[in-house]
């Protein structure tokens, strides 16, 4: 098949196709006699696979797997495949967590977390996110922290908390 038939049944542009190939997404190409470029149905399996994982796991993933497949590391890419899975999933229980716990303060005004102040360390513990990252958002005024009267150091509330997983 030639490379604007190929692109045409896969609603994609025939130099798509010509950079997949040369970053080694899809094999290489036989040639014809007069140099062009003949694409063969395994060339529309792995151009099938690239639409089928992208948009669930992104070009970066995808073209791992395929290299593998290149490499005939089957098992490889199946690894690389679940790995993924895991992530996304542990990825959706956090956000499934974040909008009951959201849904939580808006109906009840409570949040889920304990009421009394926290640490910066205790913030991120709690949150999963770095100090770093907190402190950066303080700056940037995404949130704003209270400070101890003593000793000036950021307290947080369990609204804060809130905000911070949000963010």
């Amino acid at each position: 098949m030639r490379p604007k038939k190929m692109a045409a049944k896969f609603m994609i542009s025939a130099s798509t196709i010509r950079n997949y190939e040369a970053n080694g997404l899809i094999p290489p190409a036989e040639r014809s006699s007069n140099g062009y470029r003949i694409y063969t149905d395994r060339h529309a399996a792995y151009l099938s696979c690239i639409q089928a994982m992208a948009p669930a796991f992104g070009m970066e993933v995808t073209a791992e797997v395929l290299r593998c497949l290149h490499q005939n590391k089957p098992q490889d890419a199946m690894w690389i495949i679940r790995k993924k899975e895991v992530a996304l999933y542990e990825e959706k229980e956090k956000l499934e967590r974040l909008i009951q716990d959201i849904r939580i303060y808006a109906n009840e005004n409570k949040s889920p977390f304990a009421e009394e102040p926290f640490t910066i360390n205790e913030a991120s513990d709690l949150t999963q996110v770095p100090k770093s990252a907190i402190r950066y958002w303080e700056q940037a005024g995404y949130i704003t922290a209270d400070r101890d009267p003593d000793n000036r150091y950021r307290r947080y509330s369990g609204s804060h908390l809130l905000k911070i997983r949000l963010i």
